[in-house]
């Protein structure tokens, strides 16, 4: 997957010119490092909802990095058995969490669910804090 540090100017798709600032949240992949910490059960059950129904859906998915070399560590390199590994383990995202904050609007991969239980991630409190009065 892509990486762009948290808060960066989001250019992952083409957007129409609203004045707007747009910022990138949870592109994380290896072997860039990330802020961890503990996150509330209420914030990663609002992140559930929104990993619910993304929006810029994309053809194909996207593995987490982490994961992928965690499972290659085990023997199960490439093939069928890798993807089932990723699928069952819920490391693969095709869209985005989309949502407006005191910043402006922020861009997550819906992977950042898996990045936030799995891996210990630990988003900016802005976009935390615009995740709890999403609607």
């Amino acid at each position: 997957m892509t990486y762009y540090a948290d808060l960066s100017a989001y250019d992952y798709t083409e957007l129409e010119d609203d004045g707007e600032p747009h910022l990138n949240i949870g592109w994380l992949a290896a072997p860039h490092p990330f802020p961890t910490g503990p996150l509330k059960d209420e914030a990663i059950e609002r992140l559930a909802i929104l990993r619910a129904n993304p929006v810029n859906q994309f053809r194909g998915s996207h593995p987490c990095d982490f994961c992928v070399a965690e499972f290659r560590e085990q023997g199960l390199i490439s093939g069928p058995a890798l993807f089932t590994a990723l699928r069952d383990a819920g490391a693969l995202g095709n869209g985005e969490i989309v949502i407006e904050g005191p910043r402006g609007w922020y861009h997550a991969p819906v992977l950042i669910t898996h990045y936030v239980e799995r891996h210990g991630y630990l988003p900016p409190a802005d976009f935390v804090d615009a995740v709890m009065t999403a609607s």
